[in-house]
């Protein structure tokens, strides 16, 4: 059994939001969304309750992005559903762009930059498409 912390919550939502749900499930053997137990932990991560945790987790935007993603992908049971229906529509383009965005600074040696930084600008480019899909279809 999963403990009952916003932290597991939170990793189970950005799986749930980017990995098929088979991995998911034999990751965590449960689907931590529909776990009534978590519900505390949810209404605070996506910013629904008075408190908002600022530790161990991403930002009310991040949560809600990925709650939005998870339903996309297949995560939509009746908690998920009532989150997703307190929060309202999501600009998913919006909240996603600063996460898809490659900078330029860093600190990389030339030669490393020539090897890592294409591979960045593909995988950015590749979450954009996937994003803008995934926003089409909603």
């Amino acid at each position: 059994m999963v403990p009952r912390v916003r932290e597991c919550a939170y990793v189970w939502l950005q799986f749930a939001a980017h990995l098929p749900p088979a991995i998911v499930e034999a990751t965590f053997g449960d689907d931590l969304g529909e776990r009534a137990d978590n519900e505390r932990w949810f209404r605070e991560m996506l910013g629904l309750s008075d408190h908002t945790p600022f530790e161990c987790v991403g930002s009310a935007p991040e949560a809600r992005l990925a709650l939005t993603l998870a339903r996309a992908g297949g995560f939509i049971g009746p908690r998920l559903a009532s989150y997703a229906k307190a929060i309202g529509p999501v600009d998913v383009a919006a909240i996603a762009a600063p996460f898809i965005r490659v900078g330029t600074q860093h600190g990389m040696p030339a030669h490393v930059e020539a090897a890592v930084m294409p591979q960045l600008t593909a995988a950015a480019a590749a979450a954009a498409e996937r994003l803008a899909q995934l926003s089409r279809s909603m």
